[in-house]
């Protein structure tokens, strides 16, 4: 495969990635204004889960093979691009009105924090695709079902501010076009030598890793724990499935 065609099909699979997980969490929401909390307890630990799996099983190991400084170093810039991006997510805590407009506005913020999240989380596409299309392809699943629960965040304070079913869900698919451009940027920096792969193969794992942390710990803001744990331990097992089948 030619190094634009890697590129183009890193960010194909990012884009796809990204619109259908946000899409199809929009399209729940627009359904169910508020979706059981339970079942959203074991969809968020589900893909905790599957994100660890390939990221301590293949991700971040395969970048300390290239490369161990390069690739440790990429992994604090991943979980620091995260925490930055994690605190436009949370700029949505500040608005507390409970009003329709309010509901839109906080929905807007939430859907930038979004869009900042896919693109670090494309960047993880990206790396993975320049690495391997085998780990590329994993990681896009993975993140794709991730996306879901904050496509249905983002389309739920849209529902709630009475925006129209068809708004909510292009709104929430929007949000996930971002992670063309972070795979785009990802698979170009992992294909430039060794140390660009291992970095950018390293901060993909440590974004994922935050992710991961962020995913149970708002999970058990839901006070649901043992859906919570349950959907963990199917998710690590159908991730440890996928670092082997694929």
């Amino acid at each position: 495969m030619s190094r634009m065609t890697g590129i183009a099909a890193a960010v194909i699979l990012g884009a796809v990635s990204g619109i259908v997980g946000t899409g199809f969490g929009g399209v729940v929401a627009a359904v169910y204004r508020e979706p059981d909390r339970r079942a959203f307890a074991a969809m968020m630990g589900f893909s905790a889960g599957m994100m660890f799996a390939v990221t301590v099983f293949d991700l971040l190991p395969e970048s300390l093979s290239v490369s161990p400084g390069p690739g440790a170093l990429g992994a604090v810039a991943g979980i620091t691009s995260m925490l930055l991006a994690d605190s436009l997510i949370h700029c949505s805590t500040t608005h507390g009105s409970r009003g329709g407009q309010e509901y839109v506005q906080t929905g807007l913020v939430v859907g930038l924090g979004i869009a900042a999240h896919n693109f670090a989380e494309g960047l993880a596409v990206g790396a993975g695709y320049a690495a391997t299309a085998r780990l590329g392809t994993q990681i896009a699943i993975i993140i794709g079902l991730h996306d879901v629960p904050e496509g249905m965040a983002l389309a739920t304070m849209l529902r709630l501010g009475r925006v129209r079913r068809l708004a909510v869900v292009a709104a929430a698919a929007a949000s996930g076009l971002p992670m063309a451009a972070g795979a785009l940027v990802g698979a170009a920096i992992g294909r430039l030598s060794g140390a660009g792969l291992a970095v950018s193969l390293g901060s993909a794992g440590g974004a994922m890793l935050f992710v991961t942390e962020h995913l149970l710990r708002e999970g058990m803001s839901l006070r649901y724990e043992a859906p919570l744990v349950q959907g963990a331990i199917l998710g690590l097992a159908a991730g440890a499935f996928l670092t082997a089948a694929l």
